[in-house]
């Protein structure tokens, strides 16, 4: 079980991230003049593949949505995190459970619409909220950095892989040309779906490892 104060804060980080609308105009999805000059950016928001609604199949049989967060979201979120761990969110924040509350409100209180996009996924059965993803934009707008998170009892069930597809395809409509995301050393299970996917690793030292996909070579 989660401390009542560090649930009410990651909760808190949810809504304030994830509340922001999801339909962005051409001018936020389109961020450099050579992007510009693709055509299929210059789509109206939705029709882009990367934005559509997805139905997808885990390997253990679970039916998954999986779309753009909407402000409606806010409701799912404190269910969903009563069925993540403790030590998933060290996993993820690379902190003790006392010392998330500031970690996770940079990662989930600050979702800029210009430069950041969150994928959310969802039990097609019962509306549960499964998992997320998200995207966020460096200065070069060309590289993006990845977070992920889903419920601790389906780790291995494939539903990191189906949000990690929808970033890279996402990212590759963008026209952007590598995602990279930070992972600890231990975290196997992690690194090990990243580089089935196509992400080389780098060590960074002091038990970190980043793992990165380049677009344009053929990545994924």
């Amino acid at each position: 079980m989660l401390p009542a104060h560090v649930k009410e804060s990651l909760i808190d980080g949810l809504v304030r991230a994830f509340a922001a609308p999801h339909c962005y105009s051409n001018s936020s999805i389109v961020t450099s003049a050579t992007q510009w000059r693709k055509g299929h950016e210059l789509l109206r928001c939705g029709t882009r593949v990367g934005l559509r609604e997805g139905h997808e199949t885990t390997r253990s049989g679970e039916r998954v949505l999986i779309r753009p967060v909407r402000p409606e979201d806010t409701a799912l979120y404190p269910d969903f995190l009563g069925d993540v761990s403790t030590e998933d969110l060290r996993l993820r924040f690379f902190a003790r459970i006392a010392e998330l509350s500031a970690d996770e409100s940079d990662w989930l209180g600050h979702l800029n619409s210009q430069h950041e996009m969150a994928f959310i996924a969802l039990d097609e059965d019962k509306g549960h909220m499964l998992g997320l993803v998200r995207l966020k934009d460096e200065l070069d707008e060309q590289t993006t950095e990845f977070a992920i998170l889903i419920r601790s009892r389906l780790k291995g069930h494939g539903l990191g892989w189906l949000l990690m597809q929808r970033i890279i395809d996402y990212a590759k409509e963008k026209g952007l040309r590598r995602i990279y995301g930070d992972v600890l050393a231990e975290n196997t299970a992690m690194l090990q779906m990243c580089a089935e996917l196509g992400f080389l690793e780098e060590d960074l030292g002091s038990g970190m490892r980043r793992v990165v996909l380049d677009l344009k070579n053929g990545g994924h």
